[in-house]
């Protein structure tokens, strides 16, 4: 998870939410601290993100981590406001 300080992520959760946030820390148990964080719902071909702000991340509820490329991001998904998802 070191190389990925400072770098934005995406956290799936054992309750199927998608997180993305800039990864700010992390300790010995995987629990993180999101910076600039929002809720991702993707329905079909489209996605809306739900702000949260800064967000902190118990290790035992993650279940997926990676990094996102801003450049690919939105290359097959169709981005709406939080209203139309």
């Amino acid at each position: 998870m070191f190389e990925q300080l400072d770098k934005q992520i995406m956290v799936v959760l054992r309750d199927g939410r998608n997180l993305v946030g800039v990864l700010r820390s992390f300790d010995q148990y995987s629990n993180m601290v999101l910076e600039d964080t929002y809720e991702r719902h993707v329905v079909d071909d489209k996605y809306g993100d739900l702000p949260l702000g800064l967000y902190l991340v118990r290790g035992d509820s993650m279940v997926m981590l990676g990094e996102v490329d801003p450049k690919r991001e939105s290359e097959n998904l169709t981005k709406v406001t939080a209203d139309e998802i």
